[in-house]
């Protein structure tokens, strides 16, 4: 079954996004016939008393270790008899249990923000860097065990000679056949091929038990490994293939359609602590469209590709915030709309999940930036709009205003 980003919030002051301040900050004291604009726009101007917004909106996605899961199992080396059938490795439940949370918390909300302030951005730490990367490494070793390994379900050599053939044209019972490897069958014959319905059970303790055709699983069966897992549903040559149900031993479940032991087309997956993804998959990844809710309440509606949030979509987190827009990767990447449960909003570009381009941000009370952006901070020419519809046009860099510009002035002049 079911990649992988990592976030947490931290302080790093490199990364602070300095903001106007809000007009009810009072600054400076302001001389006599001011307007109300004028004294404002000098409030905006002592650096001094620039404050940072504490919650951030970028490197909070999203995808948690537990989305992109194999469910195949092969079985040991050592064995003949081995099958193959829909199962995930252990290495894999193990890095389920340890980081399954609602985007290894990425999105967790800080303490209450100061409503007037832009975020700042919190990258991943190099311990969710490294166990996104281990549970990459585990679908890939998974993927390697199922072109190495031999199967449990594979044509015997074995078979029964001729002579133990009563009938080869009529299927019918017979006693339990043991095959070299310790694998015994009891079930229903054509010729010295498994045909009809029947039981396998393999030494290690694996069972199947369902209908048979020319000697491969076929039709409808239900296999049982040595875990207590269970998968339940369509078998074609010994794979699984049509509509079925894999039930984990630690109460995670995926309902479905398959196709060759992969998840293949529409499905449901749930896990045990409440997680849910609804929607689309091809070849075991999720792939088109679909929705993916976590144990907080956290939802990601929209395009999937290889396994990962990519295309349109809307995320939508627990606290309120909400980014509708394009993804890649994971990441907030294109155009899209952020907004926050208190009203404030920013609409524009994204880069690697950082605001990046051109991109209007609109404070609460009506206020806004409007211009240019680099990296998650405001960087270039800007305008900076007041309740009553001044504008003031200036230069910010790395986050900071670095000068305002009179009216006709370029901004590559040097006036302060």
């Amino acid at each position: 079954m079911g990649n992988q980003c990592a976030c947490t919030t931290c302080k790093d002051p490199n990364n602070e996004i300095t903001q106007i301040p809000p007009e009810t900050h009072s600054v400076n004291s302001t001389p006599n016939g001011q307007t109300q604009a004028e004294k404002v726009a000098s409030k905006s101007i002592n650096e001094d008393e620039m404050r940072k917004y504490q919650d951030g909106d970028e490197g909070v996605v999203k995808v948690n270790s537990h989305q992109q899961k194999e469910v195949h199992r092969n079985a040991p080396e050592d064995d003949s008899q081995n099958y193959h059938a829909t199962k995930k490795n252990d290495d894999q439940s193990n890095t389920y249990q340890e980081n399954h949370n609602p985007k290894n918390e990425m999105s967790k909300p800080n303490q209450r923000e100061e409503e007037n302030m832009i975020d700042k951005q919190h990258p991943p730490t190099s311990a969710q860097q490294e166990s996104a990367q281990k549970t990459n490494n585990n679908e890939e070793q998974e993927n390697d065990k199922h072109s190495q390994n031999s199967k449990y379900f594979e044509s015997e050599k074995d078979m029964p000679p001729p002579s133990n053939q009563v009938n080869s044209d009529k299927r019918e019972k017979r006693n339990p056949y043991t095959f070299k490897s310790g694998a015994v069958y009891d079930g229903e014959w054509k010729g010295n091929m498994r045909d009809g319905y029947g039981e396998q059970k393999w030494p290690d303790g694996a069972k199947y038990e369902g209908e048979w055709q020319n000697n491969k699983a076929h039709g409808k069966g239900k296999f049982y490994h040595v875990d207590g897992d269970i998968f339940e549903g369509q078998w074609q040559y010994d794979k699984a293939n049509g509509y079925g149900t894999y039930i984990h031993v630690n109460g995670a479940r995926y309902e479905g359609s398959w196709k060759d032991d992969l998840q293949h087309g529409y499905g449901v997956e749930t896990w045990n602590d409440g997680s849910k993804y609804e929607g689309n998959y091809v070849n075991g990844k999720k792939q088109g469209r679909g929705v993916y809710t976590w144990a907080d309440g956290s939802k990601y509606d929209g395009e999937w590709n290889d396994n990962k949030i990519c295309g349109k979509g809307k995320y939508l987190w627990a606290d309120g915030r909400q980014f509708e827009g394009d993804w890649l990767n994971n990441n907030m990447h294109g155009r899209g709309v952020y907004t926050w449960k208190d009203g404030r909003r920013y609409e524009g570009e994204y880069f690697n999940d950082k605001k990046h381009g051109i991109g209007i941000y609109s404070w609460a009370d009506g206020r806004k930036y409007e211009g240019e952006w680099k990296l998650g901070k405001q960087h270039g020419k800007g305008k900076y709009i007041l309740l009553d519809g001044t504008v003031k046009t200036g230069i910010w860099e790395d986050g900071k205003r670095v000068k305002w510009l009179e009216e006709g002035e370029d901004a590559g002049e040097n006036n302060q």
